[in-house]
C-alpha cells in the first residue's frame, strides 16, 4: 500500500502542472470508469478477506 501511495503521489506531482496531460488522465478515468471501479471492490474484497483472516492479517501493510 506504501509504495502504491508513493506511485500516486509522484503520477500527481509529474503531472500537476501539465494541463494535456491532466486532461488525458482524466479522459482516461472516465473511459475506464466501469472497470477501474470493478478492480477497486476486488481489491477492497480482497483486502477484507485478509483483514479477516488471522494468518493474512499480519500480511496487509496498512501504512500510508
Amino acid at each position: 500500500m506504501k509504495k502504491f501511495k508513493e506511485y500516486s503521489e509522484n503520477m500527481e506531482k509529474k503531472y500537476e502542472k501539465n494541463e494535456e496531460a491532466e486532461k488525458q488522465i482524466e479522459e482516461y478515468y472516465e473511459k475506464n470508469k466501469k472497470e477501474l471501479d470493478e478492480v477497486q471492490e476486488q481489491f477492497m474484497e480482497a483486502l477484507g478477506k485478509l483483514f479477516n483472516c488471522e494468518e493474512g492479517l499480519d500480511k496487509i501493510d496498512l501504512d500510508w
